[in-house]
């Protein structure tokens, strides 16, 4: 397998930085249609599982991304077998994710199609370049879970961020969604990493 060549933190956040406030506004949307709908769930929406609510959220964010991606110059969306993606002017390509804690990392089954996404070898014949970066946008609540508290794009190998994670803000704040820099001392650009070669085998030999 070809160990392919990834985008830096700089050239992502100039890549997505005219569509982060439509990226934001796929989640608070998502959200907001989430507190609208649990009201009317027959019961107490106590009952309703932190399990539940993710899996709504992530219809919803997927409602709305292709809604408000679809057709827009230089921007593509693919759905290959269940995993959506989008893809931003050749460059990036983009995935839909919960955040599972404060270091904005993901969970989630593994499998050779998630093994292809994070190892940045998911083929998109649509792209004129191959392979593109894999990204994960993703969203964490906060900690009562009664709201989005942080939006963000990450880029992770073999489940470790690659670069210090693209904070997206939120309109919710009062601030014009942008992209900013991570935390002070965090590097601006690709760090050097050790690649893992374990799931690279169990791939291969899949």
């Amino acid at each position: 397998m070809t160990e392919p060549t990834l985008l830096t933190r700089d050239e992502c956040e100039s890549t997505l930085s005219a569509h982060a406030e439509v990226l934001n506004q796929c989640f608070l949307t998502a959200w907001e249609r989430w507190q609208e709908w649990l009201p009317n769930v027959k019961g107490s929406p106590a009952d309703v599982s932190a399990l539940t609510r993710a899996m709504a959220l992530h219809d919803f964010i997927r409602a709305e991304v292709i809604k408000k991606f679809l057709g827009v110059p230089g921007v593509k969306i693919k759905d290959k077998r269940g995993l959506l993606v989008v893809c931003f002017h050749d460059r990036v390509v983009i995935r839909f994710k919960k955040f599972r804690g404060k270091s904005l990392k993901t969970s989630g089954n593994w499998n050779q199609q998630t093994a292809a996404f994070e190892t940045h070898q998911l083929e998109l014949p649509e792209t004129s370049v191959q392979p593109v970066t894999h990204l994960v946008a993703g969203y964490l609540l906060d900690e009562l879970a009664a709201g989005i508290e942080k939006v963000a794009v990450t880029c992770l190998v073999d489940g470790d961020h690659y670069w210090a994670p693209i904070e997206i803000s939120s309109v919710a704040t009062g601030h014009t969604a942008t992209v900013h820099s991570g935390p002070a001392g965090d590097p601006t650009s690709a760090k050097p990493r050790v690649r893992s070669t374990r799931r690279k085998k169990d791939i291969e030999g899949a």
